[in-house]
């Protein structure tokens, strides 16, 4: 069920908006944080309603489907979901055109330090490797091209935040499964803190602008 559900939510899965509210926050912008926070919770809530009752609805009009075992798809069709998903960044963040290849090229960079970094350091903290090349490359790209840093942060982020994670949470605690639903909210947290904390060390090793 959730190799459907999640492809087809995951643009209103707030997983950048709870990243950038966790920023907010340790940076001191503590209102802006707060509510964005709060909007985002909510948002997790709403999806997970609107999927519970949906389940609901099909279970009590159509016979439950029979469990089936996902499989996995060739090593090449990365590359192409890569490219669609740069393409969608694109109108997604209403970006120009031209910048497609810097954006493919972010979340192409994104994604495999997230994954090296994953084994190093584990599933979870993984990403504040990812999010720490993802800063540094979106810092020398506004330097050298003076354009803002977010054109390729942004993209890469989205490939990297726990949306995922959080809308498992809701998922289990609305089929009462508690334990599962906790440790998933825990993991979401501790992978938006990763990623915070690689968003600012990035932004300490090199900042996005020139000092005059």
């Amino acid at each position: 069920r959730e190799v459907v559900l999640l492809p087809s939510l995951i643009v209103l899965i707030p997983g950048l908006s709870l990243t950038v509210a966790m920023t907010e926050l340790a940076t001191q912008h503590l209102v802006s944080g707060s509510a964005r926070l709060a909007g985002a919770l909510l948002t997790f809530l709403t999806i997970g309603f609107g999927v519970g009752l949906g389940h609901f609805l099909v279970s009590r009009l159509i016979a439950t489907p029979p469990a089936l075992v996902p499989v996995g798809l060739p090593g090449w069709t990365e590359a192409v979901a890569l490219v669609v998903s740069a393409a969608a960044f694109v109108v997604l963040f209403r970006a120009r055109p031209r910048d497609l290849g810097w954006i493919f090229l972010a979340a192409l960079t994104a994604l495999q330090g997230a994954r090296f970094g994953a084994e190093l350091l584990g599933p979870q903290l993984g990403a504040f490797l990812g999010a720490l090349i993802i800063g540094v490359g979106s810092n020398l790209f506004a330097r050298l091209r003076d354009r803002p840093a977010a054109i390729t942060q942004l993209p890469g982020l989205m490939l990297l935040v726990p949306g995922s994670l959080g809308f498992r949470s809701i998922s289990s605690l609305l089929a009462r499964n508690v334990e599962t639903g906790v440790e998933a909210a825990f993991s979401m947290i501790l992978v938006a803190a990763a990623l915070v904390t690689g968003l600012l060390l990035a932004n300490v090793l090199l900042p996005p602008r020139k000092l005059l």
